[in-house]
């Protein structure tokens, strides 16, 4: 197809896909004549990654860079690719972060948590220093130093789910006519389609926990006002 039918086909601008192949994201199509190239199905499944990347995801195109450059990597593990994208998923590294004793400390309770719960302790990585983050301001906002050990129950939480998407990856693999950039698909476009649901049931959850209750004699949200008035 041509340029102008592969962009109508994956629902990209024609300015857009021309972008993309000035940046190296979109391979290049087959030349054909003078100013003219060819392309296929790998450059339209490209396109629809690419534009999920950045679209839904949220990256930027120097993320996306470093994502694709994985993936074309044939000898680069589902796990290595994994973390270029989490690490593109989680912003600008340092940005904003001041280094100091309190941080140097956090962070070395961050790592002999992740080490004890069998997590990556991966120098760079950004959901490491994000945590670190969170640790920091979870300290400052409440005025008391909480222990690492307030993270248990999100961490537990979120290894249950994240096993039962693992053993859903595996079965992927497991069906007949799968190949490696589909199964980059699945678990990349998992990653980052399902984290908003995830964090949409926290706040509907958190939301619940704060109505009163029947035993207390009010019923929903608003009903103690009515009653008053």
């Amino acid at each position: 197809m041509k340029i102008s039918e592969l962009s109508k086909a994956s629902g990209v601008a024609l300015p857009t896909v021309k972008f993309y192949l000035r940046e190296g994201l979109l391979q290049a199509g087959e030349v054909t004549g003078p100013n003219q190239a060819k392309y296929g199905p790998p450059h339209l499944r490209r396109l629809r990654f690419v534009r999920t990347l950045r679209d839904v995801g949220g990256l930027s195109i120097a993320s996306i860079r470093e994502v694709v450059a994985a993936i074309e990597n044939e000898e680069a593990p589902l796990w290595e690719i994994m973390g270029v994208v989490v690490d593109a998923l989680g912003g600008g590294a340092g940005a904003g972060r001041e280094e100091g004793a309190e941080r140097e400390q956090a962070t070395m309770e961050v790592d002999g948590f992740l080490v004890a719960h069998g997590l990556p302790v991966r120098p760079g990585a950004l959901a490491r220093e994000n945590l670190v983050d969170a640790l920091l301001a979870v300290r400052n906002a409440f005025g008391m130093p909480l222990p690492v050990e307030t993270f248990v129950p999100y961490e537990r939480a979120v290894r249950e789910l994240a096993e039962q998407e693992a053993a859903l990856v595996q079965s992927f693999m497991a069906a007949p006519g799968v190949d490696r950039m589909a199964v980059i698909e699945f678990v990349v476009f998992g990653t980052i389609l399902f984290e908003p649901v995830l964090l949409a049931f926290r706040r509907m959850w958190n939301e619940k926990a704060t109505e009163p209750s029947e035993e207390s004699g009010v019923g929903s949200r608003g009903s103690a006002a009515d009653e008053a008035g």
